[in-house]
């Protein structure tokens, strides 16, 4: 319809059949190749991963997505997996495909409730509610292909909602990628804490104006190689769990690292992604060195960058001098 491909899928355990998947793979490859299709909306019955009931997911589903994430990446076109079976709303992405899952339950019946049943927190995962409700999706074709995708409640047996707009989330065919991060700290052979230690990269920028997503650190004892990782963590700029927003206080541009080996040579870097799911590049590496014997020092004084004595202060470089000689740089961001 238009510049949308919608396929349905049987997820029934009779139809988890290799088949299936190959005829899919067929459709896929079709539409790779037609060039007035910008999108693919596919729809089966049960879920890959299902954060209210997660005795309701099934592994076949987990291969659809697998070829879909395939096909949005070879050929640029956006897709979307909607499903049901656990009674609720969820919205999350792929991390590395423009790819969403999308559960559009329930607009009646009965609600898969927190605490009811076995539950998990998915990184994938924006948002989860236990609510009734519809999802609406609005197309353009065009010069400037996009979809809008909203979640409007109707509430739940203890809390009215009319209507109420809990969601929404736009995906451009073409969308241009963030700007590439620059890392602030720490620096070039920057001596750090090995007990605790904060990494923190410059402010997002997008040139469509989109707004920041996610972001995912990795720590490496390569500044070559990122295939063997000490640290890797990817945030996303919402995480509506429990009916509590977890990354309500988390700005994407700093992230905490708790303990790493003492008197260590690591390797950090940083990307960032736009809420239309573009990744930017990396940053460019950046080494640093760990020293646990700092923990144990006494502090004498902290100078500023200009070698001023000066007490705590929000929003600045310091330098903590400790007994034995060494020195410690922070940047102090409250």
């Amino acid at each position: 319809n238009s510049n949308v491909r919608i396929i349905g899928l049987n997820s029934n355990s009779d139809y988890q059949i290799q088949d299936q998947l190959d005829w899919l793979d067929s459709i896929l490859f079709m539409t790779s190749l037609d060039n007035t299709i910008d999108f693919v909306f596919a729809q089966l019955h049960h879920p890959h991963k299902s954060e209210q009931w997660t005795p309701g997911k099934t592994s076949f589903t987990g291969d659809v997505i697998s070829l879909l994430e395939n096909f949005t990446t070879s050929s640029g076109k956006p897709t979307i997996h909607f499903y049901v079976h656990t009674h609720g709303y969820s919205r999350g992405q792929s991390k590395d495909h423009t790819h969403l899952m999308v559960n559009v339950a329930t607009s009646g019946g009965y609600i898969d409730y927190w605490g009811e049943w076995p539950q998990e927190d998915y990184e994938e995962y924006s948002i989860s509610q236990d609510e009734w409700g519809y999802v609406f999706l609005e197309v353009k074709a065009g010069s400037d292909p996009q979809f809008t995708l909203k979640r409007l409640s109707n509430g739940d047996d203890f809390i009215s909602k009319k209507n109420s707009l809990e969601d929404i989330v736009t995906i451009r065919l073409y969308n241009n990628p963030p700007n590439t991060p620059t890392g602030i700290f720490p620096l070039y052979l920057d001596t750090i804490n090995s007990s605790s230690m904060i990494l923190i990269a410059d402010n997002f920028s997008d040139q469509d104006g989109d707004l920041h997503g996610s972001s995912q650190w990795q720590i490496s004892n390569d500044c070559n190689d990122f295939t063997s990782l000490i640290f890797d963590s990817w945030k996303q700029y919402e995480n509506w769990y429990l009916d509590i927003n977890t990354q309500e206080n988390d700005n994407l541009r700093d992230e905490v690292i708790r303990s790493l080996d003492g008197s260590s040579n690591y390797c950090w870097r940083v990307r960032y992604r736009d809420r239309s799911l573009a990744w930017s590049e990396w940053s460019t590496p950046i080494p640093f060195v760990t020293d646990n014997s700092i923990v144990n020092n006494k502090l004498i004084k902290i100078i500023d960058i200009l070698g001023r004595e000066v007490n705590k202060e929000s929003n600045t470089i310091l330098f903590y001098i400790y007994n034995d000689g060494t020195v410690e740089k922070k940047i102090i961001i409250e």
